[in-house]
């Protein structure tokens, strides 16, 4: 063989191997953004089809609002302005992977994604985000705080059950009722009812095994052991106030406290109108009637002051701010 064609070969070799090399680089970037059983914490998040991209943009903001109260909000670091082109584009790559508190992660399941927290206590998070939920939440069926991800086989979901349960609950110091919930989604393993609830009865005994003060109850519990299964990852939540926060769905949760606050604002107005008649009746026309609703003021005879009418403050900001994100 000459030495062209021996150089010729070289370069084709070295053209296939950069191809080569391109691909399964491509592959691993693509496997690095997928949902797997060593992501550990996190959020899942079930969302309206159709609308991932807006589910996800208001998951973001739930969760760093939530993140800014706990924990301050995220400083901003600086770039040397003396490094090189090529260095600013790798610091840059590097600051946005270090810096981002959560990132979405893909589940290869329609209608659901998991965002990955770089925070310790997801809980504590999720617990703050519905105390302060916006009205204006849309798009997102169920948010649940995930406090760790493993493999599916029954073994291995009921060791990091217990070993969640350890880190969790330390000391009990009185009863606590617990209730465990599967929802299994492209799984072969869970696909049945009667594998689903033996699954559930079985591990709702090697938790009182493991610490008789957790009794089991189905009505109000006080504590839910929550498990996802999707395809050949578990996700293992421990969610409290499971009623309070309306199985952790934003929109019911919602819809009860804006009807609470109607019925507290229709109550308060009917009795402010008792209390003004009253003292209609019993004062003259020149008394003020004032109350944390309505704010009157009764002219007198000779006065031309024109009589005020009742006054609501409505704040409007949350209504712009979905219509911002709307895109309307």
């Amino acid at each position: 063989m000459s030495t062209a064609q021996a150089t010729g070969n070289d370069a084709k070799k070295r053209k296939k191997n950069y191809y080569i090399g391109n691909q399964a680089g491509a592959k691993r970037a693509k496997r690095s953004n997928l949902l797997d059983c060593g992501t550990g914490l996190g959020f899942l998040v079930t969302i309206n089809s159709k609308q991932e991209r807006r589910a996800t943009l208001t998951a973001y903001s739930l969760l760093n609002e939530a993140a800014d109260r706990l924990y301050g909000p995220q400083e901003q670091q600086n770039l040397d302005k003396e490094s090189d082109g090529d260095d600013i584009e790798t610091e840059l790559k590097a600051l946005r992977e270090e810096n981002f508190r959560f990132s979405k992660l893909r589940t290869e399941i329609p209608s659901v994604i998991f965002i990955s927290s770089k925070l310790p206590k997801p809980l504590e998070i999720s617990t703050d985000m519905y105390t302060h939920m916006p009205s204006t939440v849309q798009h997102i069926v169920r948010l649940v705080p995930v406090l760790a991800t493993c493999k599916t086989q029954p073994e291995c979901v009921s060791k990091k059950v217990l070993e969640v349960l350890e880190e969790q609950h330390p000391a009990v110091l009185s009863k606590i009722s617990f209730f465990v919930q599967l929802k299994a989604r492209h799984n072969s393993e869970y696909n049945s009812s009667e594998a689903r609830r033996a699954f559930c009865m079985e591990l709702a005994k090697k938790v009182q095994e493991w610490n008789c003060d957790f009794v089991p109850e189905l009505k109000e519990p006080e504590l839910v052991i929550n498990i996802d299964i999707l395809q050949k990852v578990c996700c293992i939540s421990l969610l409290p106030h499971f009623a309070r926060f309306k199985k952790y769905n934003p929109e019911q949760f919602n819809s009860v406290q804006v009807a609470k606050a109607l019925s507290n604002f229709t109550s308060n107005e009917g009795k402010s109108k008792k209390v003004n008649a009253k003292n209609g009746k019993e004062g003259d026309d020149s008394i003020e009637h004032r109350n944390s609703h309505t704010c009157r003021v009764l002219p007198n005879e000779n006065s031309t002051a024109p009589e005020t009418s009742d006054c609501v403050a409505r704040d409007n900001n949350e209504d712009s701010d979905l219509k911002k994100e709307d895109g309307t």
